[in-house]
């Protein structure tokens, strides 16, 4: 399926990123779908295969793909879980990280890209952890 979609900010090449709506008081925000980089401990819908322009207006191609190339904001180590970093990089997952994005499938240094095999979520693992904590007290 292809969408039109409007980036709402820079987006370099192998980024995460996110597929949502406008800014409501903006004019046309009802109207036009918006990509813009995940946020750290976000779960993205998909990555960038090249430098994307604020304000461009792109065609996005939404598919099964299940691995992904994202650049690595730090080292990460090939097959260790990793999550969403700063301007829609990936890192390896920790203790207190919300979401986990998947996989790495190889080892890489800080700018260099890393495979990420891409796992579908349901419910946040860590929220399950806060909601029983709350209940026990």
């Amino acid at each position: 399926m292809l969408i039109k979609a409007i980036a709402t900010e820079e987006i370099p090449k192998n980024r995460m990123i996110w597929l949502g709506g406008g800014t409501p008081g903006e004019e046309g925000y009802a109207k036009n779908i918006h990509i813009k980089r995940a946020k750290p401990g976000g779960v993205p819908d998909f990555v960038s295969t090249r430098r994307i322009a604020p304000g461009e207006e792109i065609l996005v191609e939404i598919n099964d793909d299940d691995i992904w190339k994202v650049e690595a904001a730090d080292e990460v180590y090939a097959g260790t879980v990793v999550t969403t970093a700063e301007d829609g990089k990936v890192k390896f997952f920790q203790i207190g990280d919300d979401w986990d994005v998947g996989v790495s499938l190889n080892y890489a240094l800080p700018g260099e890209t890393v495979y990420v095999y891409r796992r579908k979520h349901g419910v946040n693992p860590s929220w399950v952890n806060k909601v029983d904590d709350a209940i026990s007290g």
